[in-house]
């Protein structure tokens, strides 16, 4: 266990939610410009043409993006979450939110692997990340300036 860190239903509740934003967004996306897919939605999985297919990895990107903007997602800013790199401490960079959100592709391993480690999923073992309260954050980032603001004098 980690200073900071959220608990186990906090971390599901976030999943859950960022589940539910991307799902939303997508639904709202194929009803105003792809309403053919809502005729069959099997096309998703086997796409026939260049614009589903092109549709369906954009639903992917934009999932496996989800926390690249300033470390967050809709939902961990709702929970006052932050996604941290685990070593130094620090906002997580782009890349490592990317990399954290590849396995999540297959969210029940990633369930089961965050029950049984509640302090990192397996996307964070690989992004080299861990999520911590904002309050945590904030804290930290307090100390770190105040230790660079005073110099050897």
């Amino acid at each position: 266990m980690y200073p900071g860190r959220p608990s186990i239903v906090i971390r599901l509740v976030s999943i859950i939610l960022d589940y539910l934003f991307v799902t939303i967004l997508f639904a709202t996306v194929i009803v105003l410009f792809r309403k053919d897919l809502l005729a069959d939605p099997k096309l998703l999985m086997q796409p026939k043409d260049d614009a589903t297919r092109m549709f369906a990895w954009g639903m992917i990107l934009v999932f496996m993006l989800k926390d690249t903007i300033g470390g967050r997602s809709l939902a961990k800013r709702m929970l006052g979450l932050h996604i941290i790199d685990n070593k130094g401490g620090y906002r997580a960079q782009a890349v490592q939110c990317f990399v954290r959100n590849i396995p999540i592709m297959v969210w029940f391993v990633e369930v089961v692997v965050l029950l049984f480690s509640p302090d990192r999923r397996l996307g964070d073992l690989m992004g080299g990340t861990r999520v911590v309260t904002d309050e945590y954050l904030h804290e930290q980032e307090r100390l770190n300036s105040l230790t660079e603001d005073s110099g050897p004098f």
